[in-house]
């Protein structure tokens, strides 16, 4: 009758242990997917920039005399295309006329470690505007990568010539990082002051990718 006992006590000490484990683990993991799978009929970056309060800062640089108006939400609302993540619109003055963005993540896969984020596959350039809006995408339609916990954007801004030369300058840095329990990903708020050396490293690979362009470094500027 004991070990009949102590059977009974042992199978509902291995139920009550999964149950605390689904509430503490998975149901957070559960409700983060649902906050986060993307959305494909949802709001495009700009629209949702429009429809919902944005934080609107202007970052300077002011040695080289560039100046860049920021909106940017920490996390988008279900109703846009990247729910959950964050979206942001940068627009810079003069001369600046186009954008290159690297990427850098924590993801096992090499080529979604670092890469461009161009245009398509094979384009250096992210637009060939002064406008860059932009949110990760996750899940949907355009699910394309498992969930990455670190997402770090460099979106260089740049000028080029009638040649093609392109003169390139230090980056805005923005993105975000997950930490497990936090239903919320806390997103990196858009700055300038990445270190000259991960800038030296973004446009050494960025020439070996693309190398019938000419570049111009202005880094300290």
């Amino acid at each position: 009758m004991q070990n009949l006992v102590n059977f009974f006590s042992f199978r509902n000490s291995i139920v009550v242990f999964c149950v605390l484990f689904f509430l503490i683990y998975a149901i957070p993991e559960i409700i983060f997917y649902l906050k986060h799978v993307g959305n494909d009929r949802g709001l495009k970056p700009e629209e949702c920039l429009e429809r919902y309060e944005a934080t609107t800062v202007e970052l300077v640089n002011e040695k080289a005399n560039i100046r860049i108006a920021v909106n940017f939400i920490s996390n988008s609302p279900r109703s846009c295309l990247c729910p959950g993540f964050p979206v942001i619109k940068l627009v810079v003055s003069e001369p600046i006329n186009a954008w290159i963005q690297v990427i850098e993540t924590d993801s096992e896969d090499e080529s979604l470690s670092w890469f461009v984020d161009g245009l398509s596959a094979d384009s250096l350039f992210y637009t060939r505007t002064k406008v860059l809006s932009d949110s990760p995408r996750w899940g949907g339609l355009g699910f394309y990568y498992s969930f990455v916990t670190r997402f770090q954007a460099r979106a260089y801004p740049v000028f080029v010539d009638r040649d093609e030369r392109i003169t390139i300058y230090a980056p805005v840095e923005w993105g975000f990082y997950w930490e497990r329990f936090k239903i919320l990903l806390p997103a990196f708020s858009p700055k300038f002051g990445v270190s000259k050396d991960t800038m030296e490293n973004d446009l050494a690979r960025i020439k070996r990718k693309f190398p019938t362009f000419e570049f111009i470094k202005r880094f300290d500027e």
